[in-house]
């Protein structure tokens, strides 16, 4: 009985499934996804030469996700529109890669080895680490605003967006602009 009913739905045309998504059934997804894997795929081959195949694969992915999100009929056939957004979110990455500086192999961390640094460490580079945190927070604190720092605080505390604004009785966007603007000032410095 179940086979019946997912053979029923993958025969749905993408705009009836977008719309049957969006009203709750986002266990289709895998319908729509495995429907565009093709163009997605076929979009990917085209950036390889400037980022890694499974980043623009899943980019090409998240785009689609996110053209399910704000698809409107009104508009254009749901192939169009996503399409469109899988080709310039791809692009997108692709430009983020380019325009930043290569960071060279000797500064790498490996992730894998764990926490190595520490039993190496001499007491005389901890202190140094030390006053450096101090610095880069005083830094952050003479740079960021009040309203800014709470928004940090209370992120780093761990609250959603939503958390935060309920907490500091603001909206959702004050809070989201907060980050933006915090996360600028602090890359500067």
């Amino acid at each position: 009985m179940e086979f019946c009913q997912n053979f029923q739905k993958s025969d749905l045309s993408d705009e009836e499934l977008v719309n049957t998504i969006k009203s709750g059934s986002v266990d289709l997804l895998h319908i729509l996804i495995n429907r565009y894997l093709g163009l997605i795929y076929n979009k990917a081959n085209s950036f390889v030469s400037i980022a890694e195949r499974e980043d623009i694969i899943q980019e090409g992915i998240i785009a689609l996700y996110s053209a399910v999100n704000v698809y409107d009929s009104n508009i254009s056939a749901f192939y169009t529109f996503a399409n469109l957004c899988i080709e310039r979110s791809m692009l997108s990455y692709c430009r983020k890669l380019s325009c930043k500086k290569q960071i060279p192999n000797y500064s790498l961390v490996s992730l894998d080895e764990g926490n190595n640094n520490t039993t190496t460490s001499t007491p005389e580079s901890l202190i140094i680490e030390k006053e450096e945190c101090l610095t880069f927070t005083n830094k952050i604190k003479k740079t960021l605003s009040s309203f800014e720092l709470k928004v940090l605080s209370e992120f780093l505390l761990g609250n959603s967006y939503e958390k935060i604004s309920q907490n500091l009785n603001v909206n959702v966007k004050s809070v989201n602009n907060a980050m933006v603007r915090l996360r600028n000032k602090i890359r500067a410095i």
